[in-house]
């Protein structure tokens, strides 16, 4: 009787966690959040790619079709094992726009009103910089 017994629980034990090992090990690549439309990502351990850590690393958006531009930090590398990297944009004319802090999976948008080349950086990473060319 005992015997059947635990051979029972290990038969619910593997009905209970099959699902759960399949779910987790789908073999995909990519599996995480998914991003929300931006025209800027943060892109992944960008502390270490200095100017390639925004693709694209010019963005060009036209005022014709909209004045905001969208930044969103797909940077899930962390610093000690954490979930991802936080970062802080700031425009270099330090006037345009500064995002505080963007956690991983967040979103940071700015409104650009006039034309031109914007030049921005991380202020957490003083290597990670970036522009947002802005047309007519």
């Amino acid at each position: 009787m005992i015997h059947r017994s635990s051979s029972w629980g290990a038969a619910v034990a593997t009905l209970v966690l099959l699902p759960a090992m399949t779910a987790c090990s789908s073999g995909q690549s990519g599996d995480g959040p998914v991003a929300p439309p931006h025209d800027v990502e943060i892109v992944f351990d960008a502390r270490q790619q200095g100017p390639n850590a925004f693709s694209p690393t010019n963005a060009v958006v036209s005022l014709a079709s909209q004045n905001t531009v969208t930044w969103y930090n797909a940077d899930f590398a962390g610093y000690g094992g954490q979930a991802g990297t936080a970062h802080h944009l700031i425009s270099d004319d330090g006037t345009t726009f500064d995002s505080g802090v963007i956690a991983p999976n967040g979103v940071f948008q700015a409104t650009i009103a006039a034309p031109g080349t914007y030049a921005y950086h991380c202020e957490f990473h003083s290597g990670m910089t970036g522009t947002v060319t802005v047309n007519p």
